[in-house]
Protein backbone atom coordinates (compact mmCIF):
# COMPACT_ATOMS: atom_id res chain seq x y z
CA UNK A 1 0.00 0.00 0.00
CA UNK A 2 3.18 1.99 0.38
CA UNK A 3 4.92 4.24 -2.11
CA UNK A 4 7.20 6.87 -1.90
CA UNK A 5 5.74 10.69 -2.58
CA UNK A 6 6.92 12.67 -5.40
CA UNK A 7 9.94 14.24 -5.01
CA UNK A 8 11.78 11.76 -2.35
CA UNK A 9 15.31 10.80 -3.58
CA UNK A 10 17.73 9.05 -1.93
CA UNK A 11 19.62 10.07 0.76
CA UNK A 12 16.09 10.83 2.78
CA UNK A 13 15.05 9.65 6.47
CA UNK A 14 13.55 6.56 6.33
CA UNK A 15 10.47 6.22 8.83
CA UNK A 16 9.88 3.93 10.98
CA UNK A 17 6.21 3.48 12.64
CA UNK A 18 4.90 1.67 15.64
CA UNK A 19 2.10 -0.02 14.69
CA UNK A 20 -0.03 -2.10 16.61
CA UNK A 21 -2.27 -5.26 16.22
CA UNK A 22 -5.58 -6.74 17.46
CA UNK A 23 -5.15 -10.75 17.06
CA UNK A 24 -7.72 -10.25 14.18
CA UNK A 25 -5.54 -7.90 12.33
CA UNK A 26 -7.30 -4.68 12.66
CA UNK A 27 -4.83 -1.89 14.09
CA UNK A 28 -5.82 -1.41 17.95
CA UNK A 29 -3.88 2.35 17.72
CA UNK A 30 -3.10 4.70 15.38
CA UNK A 31 0.12 4.17 14.10
CA UNK A 32 2.77 5.86 15.50
CA UNK A 33 6.15 7.43 13.81
CA UNK A 34 8.88 7.09 15.49
CA UNK A 35 11.65 8.28 13.35
CA UNK A 36 11.35 10.70 10.71
CA UNK A 37 13.53 13.49 9.16
CA UNK A 38 12.95 17.19 9.95
CA UNK A 39 12.65 18.71 6.15
CA UNK A 40 9.44 18.64 4.20
CA UNK A 41 10.31 15.85 1.93
CA UNK A 42 10.61 13.12 5.07
CA UNK A 43 7.85 14.27 6.55
CA UNK A 44 5.61 13.41 3.26
CA UNK A 45 7.37 9.83 3.54
CA UNK A 46 6.46 9.44 6.99
CA UNK A 47 2.59 10.77 6.38
CA UNK A 48 2.26 8.69 3.40
CA UNK A 49 3.70 5.83 5.79
CA UNK A 50 1.26 6.33 8.54
CA UNK A 51 -1.30 6.41 4.97
CA UNK A 52 -0.63 3.53 3.86
CA UNK A 53 -1.02 1.49 7.27
CA UNK A 54 -4.25 3.07 7.96
CA UNK A 55 -5.62 1.83 4.51
CA UNK A 56 -4.41 -1.75 4.09
CA UNK A 57 -5.80 -2.74 7.90
CA UNK A 58 -7.13 -4.86 8.65
CA UNK A 59 -4.38 -7.14 7.48
CA UNK A 60 -5.00 -11.04 6.99
CA UNK A 61 -3.11 -12.90 9.54
CA UNK A 62 -2.12 -16.34 8.33
CA UNK A 63 -3.50 -18.83 11.06
CA UNK A 64 -0.46 -20.66 11.61
CA UNK A 65 0.64 -17.55 13.65
CA UNK A 66 -2.28 -16.67 15.30
CA UNK A 67 -0.50 -18.80 18.50
CA UNK A 68 2.09 -15.87 18.20
CA UNK A 69 0.09 -13.29 18.31
CA UNK A 70 2.56 -11.78 21.56
CA UNK A 71 5.52 -12.07 18.99
CA UNK A 72 3.92 -9.50 16.17
CA UNK A 73 0.76 -7.45 17.94
CA UNK A 74 3.42 -4.68 18.17
CA UNK A 75 5.75 -3.78 15.24
CA UNK A 76 9.06 -1.44 14.54
CA UNK A 77 8.33 -0.90 10.72
CA UNK A 78 10.69 0.36 8.30
CA UNK A 79 9.83 1.38 5.60
CA UNK A 80 12.04 1.46 2.40
CA UNK A 81 13.01 4.22 -0.35
CA UNK A 82 10.96 3.05 -3.67
CA UNK A 83 11.02 6.06 -5.44
CA UNK A 84 7.58 6.46 -7.90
Amino acid sequence: CYSAPPGATQGVVLPMLDIRLNADGSLTSEPRVMRSGSNAVDQSIAQAALRAVRRCAPYKIPAQYAPYYNDWKAINAEFEFSPV
